[in-house]
């Protein structure tokens, strides 16, 4: 999930958030973080039951099997080993 311009879930970024707010753009929402974090959850948990088929490789194995298979990213994009890490730490599988 993209927020408005100048906003990033969790860390600053003053450098574009002072220039978008001086030109009146209105930055996140009370809610910008939560929503993403639970968009991230429920994307991670439908591929609960793939990564339980194959949770004895490596995280690069997992990374290429996700790939060959062609399943994409949340975002879209190909699975790499920091990637697959990142997805077994947030369903607490280890």
């Amino acid at each position: 999930m993209i927020l408005e311009v100048g906003t990033y879930c969790g860390k600053s970024a003053t450098w574009l958030g002072a220039a978008a707010k001086e030109r009146g753009v209105k930055l996140g929402g009370p809610n910008g973080c939560a929503v993403q974090k639970n968009r991230a959850q429920a994307f991670a948990e439908s591929l609960r039951p793939v990564l339980a088929e194959i949770d004895h490789l490596s995280s690069r194995a997992i990374a290429a099997e996700l790939n060959a298979r062609g399943i994409k990213t949340a975002t879209g994009g190909a699975w790499q080993s920091e990637t697959v890490l990142r997805l077994i730490n947030r369903l607490e599988i280890a």
